[in-house]
């Protein structure tokens, strides 16, 4: 969503002024924190899962308020989808977390305007892998809803790289080499993070492409956290029946099902065809989890039909 601000042409050309005003309503939304809601609802992932398109789809619904500040307010070229508190962002603190959602006041107020229940949230899809983010988001917001998208571990490993090639942030000029030194990356990390909540780790947020489809160990800590409160579906059962999902989705959120019409596939790769001796090799060792996974859920994922 874009704002019709007559000043829009002349903030995007000066970064400085930007920057200004970005820094002085995130100002405005810490000093006002006491009066803020947390999120009713977070999606956590998984990353190259379709969080992004789901995220967005909701904030088309009448009655999911983005968070402040919205494309309203700045001359943004859309809402803001997720915050990166419970992963990345620990140092900020509790007020700034607070600072991005909406006043209870206004809550209220769009309560009455909308005639029913409206809900806030985010989306933020490293929180499903991040070591103890789990924990710590159950300390802050212990009610909140936890959607999370799981998608086939392989072709996300493999979507996951071809990402973090294009974004400049991975050297290693194949998937095969990534994989082999995925290992020797990740060594200490999660230790690591586990001791420090607000330390992060570069090479565990995104060169950990192969640990980051071993969906059971990490989601098996998210329901021992919120028990029913999580619903997991499957991105190939998005993509392929997105109303039908979001539906489901709204359900949960407590919030009127409706065939959205925003429903678009946000930040595609290319769909070059990975190596069949590598599928192969991710397929077997994918087995384990994947199998254990089906145990957690009671449902059969879309890979293993």
């Amino acid at each position: 969503m874009r704002s019709s601000s007559v000043l829009a042409p002349r903030v995007r050309a000066r970064p400085g002024l930007w920057d200004l005003a970005t820094q002085t309503v995130r100002r405005y939304g810490v000093a006002t924190s006491g009066l803020r809601t947390l999120p009713d609802y977070l999606l956590i992932g998984t990353k190259r899962g379709g969080t992004t398109s789901l995220a967005y789809a909701l904030l088309e619904h009448h009655q999911v308020i983005p968070m402040f500040p919205s494309a309203t307010i700045l001359p943004l070229h859309e809402h803001q989808k997720g915050v990166h508190y419970f992963d990345t962002g620990r140092a900020q603190g509790d007020r700034w977390y607070r600072s991005h959602f909406a006043t209870r006041p206004y809550v209220a107020t769009r309560r009455r305007i909308v005639g029913a229940r409206v809900v806030t949230g985010e989306a933020s899809p490293y929180y499903l892998y991040r070591p103890g983010a789990s924990h710590h988001c159950r300390s802050l917001v212990p009610d909140a809803r936890i959607l999370v998208l799981l998608r086939d571990p392989v072709e996300r490993a493999y979507s996951h790289y071809k990402e973090q090639r294009r974004r400049g942030f991975e050297p290693l000029d194949s998937f095969a080499s990534a994989i082999e030194a995925e290992q020797s990356r990740l060594v200490g990390e999660v230790d690591r993070l586990l001791r420090d909540p607000k330390a992060v780790s570069f090479a565990h947020e995104n060169q950990s492409y192969v640990s980051q489809g071993e969906y059971f160990s990490a989601l098996a800590q998210w329901m021992a956290a919120y028990g029913d409160r999580v619903l997991v579906r499957f991105s190939e059962d998005f993509y392929a029946d997105g109303p039908g999902v979001f539906d489901d989705v709204c359900g949960f959120l407590g919030i009127e099902s409706r065939r959205s019409n925003a429903l678009q596939h946000r930040n595609p790769t290319s769909n070059d065809e990975l190596d069949p001796v590598i599928r192969r090799h991710l397929r077997d060792h994918y087995q384990e989890s994947d199998e254990r996974l089906e145990e957690l859920l009671g449902l059969v994922p879309p890979w293993r039909r």
